[in-house]
């Protein structure tokens, strides 16, 4: 026979001192049990109303007015042994005092292991004056291929397969661009549109050349793009200086006759030339003169040539960490005159509403757009080659970061500030996913945190000083980043773990331990306490459409990474949920363009270890399908980070991550059912139910103090209810 547990009082102050009281309560006394919005904890309330009487009111007048009081709730299963079972808090200016009837009466705010803690981690400290432990990380300088639109007021940054663009100067001064700033000639791009009476003709024409003098005039050849045996020849004729004058002439499939008989106009080239006579129109001359040069390290040699210092007035002043430049050799560039009237990355077609760029229609390499200010009916792209990838390989730089601070530590030295008794480790028993292997993710590495300014300033004599962060901000970084959460167990250990293991019940693997409603009895009528609730909804109101990740600053576009787009109807189509990660990842970027990135803030990195030495770690993407990505520190791209962390516990069977549909693995629970059942103890908020609906996670529940009724909510995977039954008399309509 199971006994009713019974329940002992006593106040409490600050010190620690108790003083046992006797205390009356109504049935609405109840304990519950909420989990903290936002997380999978969960919190404990006492709730009702308390009355004291007779000499329990000398013991609350022994506090203080503005003194906090703590109310201690006991609870014992067998008359002789006690357990604390829950506790709230309050003031003397809360209570309701009764002088006719010599009675106070009062209730309890909130007051757990969480009270404090969820105060004092908003509060902000230097990192670096609390020392954690530093250690020495190594990282590479890497070159950089930077490519200019002549005329432009940006230039494209190309390092790994990834790239931005950097402000610059606009420079149109050839001379300057191959001299001055030691840029190559790395194409010239015209195009243009023909209009004719042979429909066969007609379209868009484009001249290339890869060598480039402005001091010679010289005949010009476009091919139709489409078409390549059509071509259009322009030849200059100086004519003695006299009158100079271009004479143009259509051919067919390498015919040495013109197609279209020979046409002549004086003056300069090119612009719209019309021709009534013969009703041909070439207009729409547009060019672009693309350059090309690697940015690189303190390197003497590199693609066999002397490298020069950066001038210095560079093209850009954004240059701080980098020494050398050299022209860039060989650069592949490839063109495309494609559009689609679906909106793209890439922007509208120069004079069009409707038209958006595309990238060459090549699917085994990734291509990146070069001189987009520069571009016309004709789209200019780079894509790595082979030997890009050698060279950059080759002149890698290697440094040492000698003021870095491991995660743990960094979370550890200020819970020792804040004084709480709250412990932090890097061992599997703090976290499993950050400090182990788990087959469901690819391993973290070694998480190290650095203050920007030492990474922004090259080789810097003086560490910065000062990293004013907050252990929220800390821990929101890392959990946003890895799509992890945090809690505090009953040994006062602040855990992190993935949101997969708390919709397991607290585990990485299938539960061992399942509470079975179906099998608990109800006396009165003999079925069991899941009977006559199998009745749920779906809480689907902030389902957002766009889950977008975002770093701190300004990154190269795969560290950017894509908005992961939840592929349901119910999702509200424009609600978008915001995940902040609070730091800096992409280095290359950093050191590339040092005043782009904030000077206040960290970077976070993940490394490997080899012995006693710590590297960041570089990460190969797309290899095999395209040209890959080779990122250093790549694993805390929102490229990867979404593709490896952010497909579990989604609303929606299906997901967008990286322009890529793929299956969610563990669909979120967000259908709801309410139970009602007794239980002589408090459920384990851990442990999953079973009931006629399915297996059901605890999102909350109340417990009365008096009956141990127990009322409750459970969540399920939102998916359709399994089964639906309409019942007519004893028949059965769905099944």
């Amino acid at each position: 026979m199971k006994i009713c547990p019974i329940f002992k009082f006593a106040l409490a102050n600050t010190k620690g001192e108790e003083f046992p009281v006797k205390l009356i309560w109504g049935d609405e006394a109840s304990k519950s049990v909420t989990k903290e919005d936002g997380y999978y904890f969960f919190r404990e309330k006492l709730n009702g109303t308390f009355t004291l009487f007779k000499n329990d009111l000398r013991t609350l007048n022994n506090f203080d007015i503005d003194e906090e009081i703590i109310l201690l709730c006991y609870i014992s299963y067998n008359r002789l042994s006690w357990e604390l079972y829950a506790k709230g808090k309050f003031y003397y200016t809360d209570c309701w005092f009764n002088q006719d009837d010599l009675n106070v009466s009062f209730s309890v705010r909130e007051f757990d292991k969480y009270s404090q803690f969820l105060t004092d981690i908003d509060r902000e400290f230097n990192l670096i004056e609390l020392a954690p432990a530093a250690k020495r990380i190594s990282y590479d300088k890497r070159p950089c291929l930077q490519i200019y639109g002549q005329g432009d007021s940006s230039l494209g940054c190309f390092i790994g397969g990834t790239y931005w663009e950097q402000s610059c100067g606009v420079v149109t001064n050839e001379s300057e661009l191959s001299n001055k700033y030691r840029f190559s000639f790395a194409g010239w791009i015209w195009n243009c549109n023909v209009t004719s009476p042979r429909e066969e003709f007609n379209g868009v024409y484009i001249m290339r050349r890869e060598n480039y003098n402005e001091q010679q005039i010289e005949d010009v050849t476009f091919y139709k793009y489409d078409d390549p045996t059509k071509v259009f020849k322009g030849e200059y004729n100086d004519n003695g200086g006299v009158n100079p004058f271009w004479t143009y002439a259509f051919y067919d499939n390498g015919e040495e006759n013109p197609a279209l008989e020979i046409l002549s106009i004086g003056g300069d080239f090119p612009y719209d030339v019309y021709f009534p006579n013969n009703q041909i129109a070439v207009t729409g001359f547009y060019d672009m003169k693309l350059w090309a040069r690697w940015f690189l390290g303190d390197i003497d040699n590199f693609d066999g040539q002397t490298t020069f210092p950066i001038p210095d007035e560079d093209i850009t002043d954004n240059n701080l960490n980098y020494s050398k430049v050299v022209r860039a050799l060989n650069v592949p560039v490839y063109i495309n005159d494609q559009y689609t009237t679906h909106p793209t990355q890439y922007g509208l077609r120069k004079d069009s509403q409707v038209d958006y760029y595309l990238p060459p229609p090549n699917t085994d390499k990734n291509f990146i757009p070069i001189g987009r200010n520069s571009w016309g009916d004709i789209s200019a792209w780079y894509s790595f080659s082979d030997y890009d990838w050698q060279l950059e390989v080759s002149g890698r730089e290697n440094h040492e970061l000698r003021d870095s601070y491991s995660f743990a530590d960094s979370i550890n030295v200020i819970l020792q500030k804040l004084g709480t008794g709250i412990t932090h480790e890097a061992t599997p028993d703090y976290s499993m996913v950050l400090y182990s292997s788990l087959s469901l993710f690819p391993n973290v590495g070694h998480l190290f945190l650095t203050q920007n300014t030492n990474i922004l300033h090259g080789e810097y004599t003086q560490p910065a000083q000062k990293l004013n962060i907050t252990l929220r901000k800390l821990l929101d970084t890392v959990c946003n980043a890895y799509n992890l959460s945090w809690w505090i167990d009953e040994q006062n250990r602040l855990r992190i773990e993935h949101v997969y293991f708390f919709r397991n019940g607290f585990s990485y693997t299938p539960p061992e331990t399942i509470f079975d409603l179906t099998a608990l009895k109800c006396p009165p009528h003999g079925k069991s306490w899941a009977f006559g609730l199998n009745k749920c909804k779906y809480d689907l109101s902030n389902i957002s459409a766009q889950i977008v990740l975002k770093l701190q600053d300004k990154q190269s576009k795969v560290f950017e990474g894509y908005p992961i787009e939840i592929l349901a109807a119910y999702a509200k189509d424009g609600a978008i949920t915001n995940l902040s990660i609070e730091c800096d990842t992409d280095i290359d970027f950093a050191l590339v363009s040092p005043e782009d990135i904030n000077k206040d803030g960290f970077t976070l990195f993940a490394c490997d270890k080899n012995g006693d030495d710590y590297s960041v770690r570089y990460v190969t993407l797309n290899d095999g399908t395209k040209d890959k990505l080779v990122l250093q520190n790549g694993t805390l791209s929102i490229y990867f980070l979404a593709a490896n962390y952010h497909k579990f516990d989604k609303p929606s069977r299906k997901l967008l991550i990286n322009n890529e549909e793929v299956e969610t693995i563990g669909i979120s629970k967000n259908k709801t059912q309410e139970v009602r059942f007794p239980s002589i103890k408090d459920l384990d908020t851990t442990v999953l139910i079973k009931t006629e609906m399915g297996i059901g996670q605890i999102d909350g529940y109340t417990i009365s103090l008096n009956t141990r009724y127990v009322r409750g909510n459970l969540k399920y995977e939102t998916e359709k209810v399994n089964r639906f039954l309409l019942s007519f008399g004893s028949r059965r309509l769905i099944d």
